[in-house]
């Protein structure tokens, strides 16, 4: 073999090396976090997902036609995600529950004053809500609010209409 010959067929050797890809494994995605709406009926959830493998960009289809992740502002309710990597490969999550408090509720029960001129009673009984360790909080008569730890709650009304606010741990309230 010619030296020109040799030259050309290393050339050639060299260009035909065949590109060797890495490695990648599939597409997969998790929950990375979920936040639930701080009150009933609140639409201010939200769910990040975690996505490994796969080739990036990836894209996000939820359930509710949305494309972003995180998914922010949302309510309770089940949702499902499609990743899909650069390549088309894809990966589902299926029924990621969004949960809610149960509704904050009062129930008041008036007791009408013994005498003319007295003071009645007003118990509250609240349900529902994000209770604080302590329980929750009421403003009644404009008052600065303080804790109400017992169930039901009684204090002494004057003649006339009253009210009472009621604010549970993430500050949700019923009146």
């Amino acid at each position: 073999m010619k030296k020109h010959q040799r030259t050309l067929l290393g050339l050639i050797l060299l260009f035909s090396v065949q590109t060797v890809g890495f490695a990648q494994p599939p597409v997969s995605a998790s929950i990375a976090q979920i936040t639930n709406p701080d009150c009933n009926g609140n639409a201010n959830g939200s769910i990040l997902i975690a996505v490994q493998g796969g080739f990036a960009p990836f894209t996000f289809l939820w359930s509710n036609e949305a494309s972003s992740n995180p998914l922010t502002g949302i309510p309770a309710g089940i949702y499902a995600v499609t990743v899909t990597d650069d390549i088309g490969q894809t990966a589902v999550i299926q029924e990621i529950a969004v949960t809610q408090p149960a509704p904050l509720t009062v129930t008041s029960t008036i007791v009408d004053p013994a005498c003319f001129g007295g003071h009645g009673t007003v118990n509250l009984e609240v349900s529902g809500g994000t209770p604080t360790s302590e329980q929750y909080f009421v403003s009644k008569f404009g008052t600065d609010p303080f804790v109400l730890r017992a169930m039901p709650f009684v204090f002494s009304a004057s003649e006339g209409p009253h009210t009472a606010t009621i604010h549970d741990a993430n500050n949700c309230t019923v009146t």
